[in-house]
């Protein structure tokens, strides 16, 4: 009987279980795959030189299962909550405890078996996908294949069956905590307006802004906290806006909706009255929700933003890392041979031997520069320098405008006395230097320091198909031939997408699953609310409000539900990655604009999910 009616309860409610079984099912197909990745002979074997892709697996599936633990929790209590009202009719029919408990254990272990098998059948499915995205992430070209890993399949098994059985019990035990008058009276507890706080709401604003301020200020501004250590910092950055953010949902938002519900003119026009109202009345209950919920969007957009404008800026900084496919630093003949020989003499397409001056700092003479410019860049149009000036060639973002300006401000000194001022500075540098600086200088001047200058050659080669392999191999030359040290652009820009990808892989899909919850975790709550304020709509139906002022009602309060969090988490978002961009040189602001936009399309998409079962659930109780 009780098996019966736990399988009938499932079937009439799973609607209403649709989006946490389908947000958990997502939680275990992701936790499987990242697992099965980690085990993964291809995987080990394309990123072997990089531990850091197995790391990253292993530590996400780590964050996804303590996560799951807390979203599973939150929704198992929700779902028991709701139902209270229900188990007390149970009791009133003359069902013992013991058995609604039962009833509950049942129900919840089968959605919970259920939401096992279909994500692993489902990590099973999609697993070839998985891999074929990681590998093209990190750069490796190997065939994806399907492969079922009995490892992740067992662990992934083990934590989630435990983690239901635990729910589970939490289901049975639920009826012994309550009373029958207390699980009939369910959703009668009144609540009552929330003015909020002028002083904490006012504290909450401050924190905000210091957060936001030791966020932002430059390092070399030389303000008393940015002499503070960086961890000791990121501390105060982290304290003052998570506490901050709780302040202000919890005591300014009410305080603001005080204030707004005295502007008669707006707060009689339309339906404004009622739905800032139902805002005032269920703030208490709603603001810790909507302040965790803006930690977690701002945690996660972070999180995304900064794998994303890592890999893009290393993948910038692999494309300017060298002019050609191979450089030979302190290169000598014998050095250059074995590069010749690796690549293959008809493989060449071009090479120079380009000679640099060391004294201090490294100088180019100016006709083997426009040589190159014209060669490797098709520039022909380059400053003409005179005697005593110079081009300083720099990497894309090594300096910023700030020491851009300084370095032309004054004369520039080599070791040797010789002095120099910077005209120019180029950003398209055709040959690298084993030293920090690279300047080019009037072919006389160049004469004149070489009399006490040492003389470097770095080798330029572009090849007509560059490989991996042929990249493997020569860069495997260094330590061979002296101080002589080989360069590829590709293996630079193999090496960097192995780790940075690897980072963005998990990072996105970590990201995915937290949305999931997020969206998750406010439709909950909402839904309990539309539960409860059911007899409400009712009685407005009865006084001559239509269904259309109804709906305007409701998708403005939960809007502001939507909209608080969602705003609040992009602007920690904001300073957070604007902080990073600066203390890094380093572009955010593509990475940053598209996964906001990404992001705020798909909560949109909860939010009016969420309307559209707020008004039936009113409409039809």
């Amino acid at each position: 009987m009780l098996f019966k009616l736990a399988k009938t309860n499932l079937i009439r409610n799973f609607k209403n279980y649709l989006l946490y079984f389908f947000s958990s099912v997502f939680c275990i197909l992701i936790f499987y795959t990242f697992l099965s990745l980690s085990y993964d002979s291809t995987i080990k074997k394309a990123a072997s030189e990089s531990m850091l892709v197995d790391y990253s697996l292993k530590g996400a599936s780590i964050v996804l299962v303590l996560f799951a633990i807390i979203f599973i929790t939150y929704s198992s209590h929700f779902f028991a909550q709701k139902r209270k009202k229900e188990l007390g009719t149970y009791v009133l029919l003359g069902l013992r405890k013991r058995q609604i408990g039962q009833m509950m254990f049942y129900e919840n272990f089968a959605m919970g078996i259920l939401a096992l098998i279909t994500g692993l059948f489902g990590g099973v499915f999609l697993y070839k996908l998985f891999v074929s995205l990681l590998l093209q992430f990190i750069d490796v070209q190997v065939s994806a294949k399907l492969a079922i890993s009995p490892e992740a399949m067992l662990a992934t098994t083990i934590v989630f069956l435990l983690l239901t059985i635990i729910t589970s019990f939490e289901g049975y035990r639920i009826v012994y905590r309550f009373t029958v008058l207390d699980l009939l009276k369910a959703s009668g507890v009144a609540e009552k307006k929330d003015k909020g706080n002028k002083i904490t709401a006012i504290i909450g604003i401050i924190l905000l802004l210091i957060s936001y301020t030791i966020a932002l200020t430059p390092s070399s501004s030389g303000v008393f906290y940015k002499q503070l250590p960086t961890t000791i910092q990121l501390l105060l950055v982290i304290f003052t806006m998570i506490i901050g953010t709780f302040l202000f949902v919890g005591s300014f938002l009410p305080y603001a909706l005080a204030k707004i519900a005295t502007i008669k003119p707006f707060y009689f026009r339309g339906t404004n009255m009622v739905s800032i109202a139902s805002l005032r009345f269920r703030m208490k209950n709603q603001s810790r929700m909507m302040a965790t919920i803006a930690i977690l969007i701002a945690i996660t957009l972070t999180a995304i933003g900064f794998t994303g404008s890592l890999y893009t800026n290393i993948n910038a900084q692999s494309k300017n890392f060298s002019s050609t496919d191979y450089q030979i630093l302190q290169g000598t003949p014998s050095a250059a041979e074995k590069l010749e020989t690796l690549a293959g003499p008809t493989n060449i397409d071009f090479q120079a031997a380009v000679p640099i001056w060391k004294s201090g700092d490294g100088f180019l003479s100016e006709s083997d520069y426009r040589k190159l410019m014209a060669q490797l860049f098709n520039e022909k149009d380059t400053p003409n320098l005179q005697p005593g000036e110079a081009i300083a060639l720099v990497g894309k973002d090594q300096l910023s405008s700030k020491q851009i300006t300084q370095l032309k401000s004054k004369k520039q000194e080599a070791e040797n006395g010789f002095s120099f001022q910077v005209t120019a500075v180029s950003e398209e540098n055709p040959v690298k230097s084993s030293t920090d600086m690279l300047y080019v200088l009037n072919d006389s001047d160049i004469e004149t320091l070489a009399k006490s200058a040492t003389k470097d050659t770095t080798y330029l080669y572009n090849l007509k198909n560059d490989t991996l392999a042929i990249a493997e191999k020569i860069t495997a030359q260094n330590g061979k031939y002296g101080d002589a040290f080989f360069t590829s652009r590709l293996n630079f820009r193999h090496e960097n997408s192995v780790s940075t990808g690897s980072i963005l892989f998990v990072g996105l899909f970590i990201g995915l699953t937290f949305l999931a919850a997020t969206g998750c975790i406010i439709y909950f709550k909402q839904i309990t609310e539309a539960y409860n304020d059911s007899p409400q709509y009712h009685l407005m139906q009865k006084i001559g409000m239509d269904q259309q002022m109804i709906r305007r009602t409701i998708a403005k309060q939960i809007a502001v539900i939507f909209l608080v969090p969602l705003v609040l988490g992009i602007s920690h978002t904001i300073v957070s990655l604007t902080a990073f961009g600066q203390n890094t040189n380093m572009t955010v602001g593509l990475a940053l604009t598209g996964i906001i936009a990404v992001y705020t399309v798909i909560y949109a998409v909860y939010y009016l999910f969420t309307v559209r079962n707020y008004v039936k659930i009113t409409r039809n109780i």
